[in-house]
């Protein structure tokens, strides 16, 4: 009996493994299947293969997934429902049905939801039109993960062309849910470096409120740009644009411009910088820097990310430098400008001026190195109000002496020439000489003590000087150093200046240093400061300053996170000289981690500045920008961002 049943069951699996020989072979040639399923039937007519429970195939590169799956040879259709996942390449759809055609490879989805990292869109029905191409109806659209989204955009209709762009009109922002924000047109771009759109709403006491807009577009692989688009309700609107640019070891720059007219006082704001670096020959470098403003405080009003708030100097400059082994040559062409009553002016200008000089180049028959350098400018200044020919030789004679194991002496002879076609054709020429002595008792302590002297010929004396630099690193935690000198001309003793840095741990320091005047025989001023942690993460600095006679500042700063969702960031300075020892600059950031987003708000406290803004950003919209900002890049123009 028992051999009986298993004659049965032998049986059953030899025909229904060669029923599904006979309907893979029919693919064989062209478009060949695999397949697994509990149970199949096939219908020889109408050529037509039924598969159920747990069923999965591959085809066409594409991997199915369902419940129940119906071929259709002649129909040239694939049918399947319950529990559908449909993956291709990178992409993974799961739907409750499916109607795929084998011949131009376009399907349907039912209810599907398609998966293209970091993006997740459910439709209620899904068009798959092209290889990368699809139109969904009944579209919600997120990049939360969860079954119940934190935000999603709803659309009736939307547009997707995979590794490409997003486009839908008449969307609902909705948060948890609940509709917030009606977008009559939305688009979103999939491409590795994608544009990028950032909105700081904020309230400032010298703006009142405003909106601070910018938005990033990559122009090419190797450049972007930025417009900035701000309105300000008691400024006006402020327009502005940035564009960067790198080409590897070629060139490099970034071009930035923004303008106001303030419609509370009708007077206009600006600045332009440019700056740029490229290679033109494999000796020949261009270097150039633009910096145009009209107000010496336009930073501090409009541009708060700047180090330097306040501009009270500007300088330009075109520069071309040509380097050999030997020598250099630069031919240069300078501004200095600086702020006087209600604009800029050219203190200085050099047009142009030509540079050339040697390295210290080893005599072949002396123990000792020289050098040259010849100096030609057309130079005006404000003083003079007139341009200035101006000529200067250098010759350099330069050599050491290892006098004893711990003792090396370095004399240096210059010879110099000056000549200024001012009215009396002056031609002034001038000697100097110097010596530094080494002095190392330890291996990582070292003295040295060096000497100057220069005068014109046949006149007064113009430099007598001693000086002292000692530094002290007895471990890799600890560098210490000191300076010093006497200038005997003026019969005066110079500070004495001692600096201690010490690193206990990788993400500890603490920092000391101290002037003492040897003149008055009394401390000028005291300061330290200690940091722990890492800036990203936790992060502490306290730093006390002390000013003679009665002048002390504190300054601090921290990154916590409160919970892991909450962090707070603090830069402060106090002044405790006052009473009420007063801040006088406050910095505070507060983050909320909204798992898919992220809010931040912001305050500053400053001399002219208070303002409160926050901003609203997706994840993927700062990852996004991470690509289409190059900040290692951008810091050579911008060393603040």
């Amino acid at each position: 009996m028992l051999r009986y049943y298993q004659g049965i069951i032998i049986s059953f699996f030899l025909i229904f493994f060669v029923t599904f020989e006979v309907i893979t072979s029919s693919y064989s040639e062209e478009k060949k299947m695999n397949f697994w399923a509990h149970h199949g039937e096939y219908q020889g007519q109408e050529n037509r293969l039924s598969l159920l429970g747990n069923v999965r195939m591959l085809f066409d590169n594409n991997k199915l997934e369902a419940d129940e799956v119906i071929i259709e040879e002649r129909k040239k259709k694939i049918s399947a429902q319950g529990n559908v996942v449909f993956m291709e390449k990178e992409k993974k759809i799961t739907a409750e049905s499916i109607n795929y055609n084998t011949e131009n490879k376009t399907a349907d989805f039912v209810q599907g939801r398609l998966t293209f990292a970091p993006w997740y869109l459910s439709a209620k029905k899904m068009e798959k039109t092209g290889e990368k191409k699809f139109i969904s109806s009944g579209s919600v659209l997120t990049t939360c993960e969860l079954s119940s989204p934190h935000y999603f955009f709803k659309a009736r209709k939307l547009d997707l062309i995979l590794e490409d762009s997003i486009s839908t009109r008449d969307v609902l922002l909705c948060i948890r849910g609940i509709p917030l924000f009606y977008l009559p047109f939305y688009y979103q771009s999939l491409k590795k470096r994608k544009m990028s759109i950032e909105i700081y709403p904020g309230y400032g006491e010298r703006e009142g409120f405003y909106l601070r807009n910018k938005i990033g577009y990559p122009v090419s692989k190797n450049t972007y740009g930025k417009i900035y688009l701000d309105y300000l309700k008691k400024k006006g609107w402020g327009t502005g644009v940035e564009y960067n640019y790198n080409f590897a070891d070629r060139s490099r720059g970034s071009f930035f411009g923004y303008r106001i007219k303030e419609k509370d006082t009708s007077l206009e704001r600006w600045n332009m910088r440019y700056a740029h670096w490229s290679q033109l020959t494999q000796k020949l470098i261009l270097t150039s820097n633009l910096n145009l403003l009209n107000h010496y405080n336009f930073s501090n009003f409009y541009f708060r990310e700047d180090w330097q708030r306040r501009n009270s100097e500007v300088n330009s400059y075109l520069a071309f430098s040509y380097s050999e082994k030997d020598y250099t040559m630069r031919m240069i062409v300078q501004d200095n400008s600086r702020w006087y009553v209600d604009h800029f002016r050219s203190e200085e200008v050099y047009a142009p001026r030509f540079i050339l000089f040697t390295q210290p180049i080893k005599s072949t028959r002396l123990p000792l190195f020289y050098n040259f350098s010849f100096d030609l400018s057309n130079r005006y200044t404000r003083e003079k109000d007139y341009y200035q020919v101006e000529t200067e030789d250098r010759f350099g004679l330069t050599s050491r002496f290892d006098l004893s194991k711990v003792l090396v002496l370095t004399p240096q002879i210059v010879l110099s020439v000056t000549n200024k076609t001012d009215p009396r054709n002056l031609i002034r020429k001038y000697y100097q000489t110097g010596t530094n002595l080494r002095y190392r008792p330890l291996y990582l302590l070292s003295f040295d003590f060096g000497y100057s002297y220069a005068a014109e010929f046949g006149k007064s004396v113009g430099t007598n000087h001693v000086s002292l630099f000692g530094q002290w690193q007895p471990t890799r935690q600890i560098d210490w150093r000191t300076t010093s000198g006497y200038d005997f001309l003026t019969k005066k003793k110079e500070n004495f200046v001692n600096q201690l840095t010490y690193y206990p741990r990788k993400n500890m320091s603490t920092y000391l240093s101290n002037t003492y005047s040897l003149e008055e025989q009394k401390n000028l001023s005291w300061q330290i400061e200690s940091t722990l942690g890492e800036l990203q993460k936790g992060y502490l600095s306290l730093g006390f300053t002390y000013y003679h006679p009665d002048e002390y500042y504190l300054r601090s700063s921290f990154v916590y996170t409160l919970t892991k969702s909450w962090k707070v960031e603090f830069t402060g300075r106090q002044d405790l000289s006052r009473k009420g020892n007063q801040y006088f600059e406050k910095d505070i950031s507060l983050t909320r981690d909204l798992h898919c987003w992220v809010l931040n708000f912001y305050y500053r406290d400053r001399p002219t500045v208070k303002e409160l803004w926050f901003s609203l950003d997706l994840k993927i919209a700062g990852e996004a920008r991470k690509s289409l900002y190059l900040r290692k890049q951008e810091t050579e123009w911008y060393p603040w961002r």
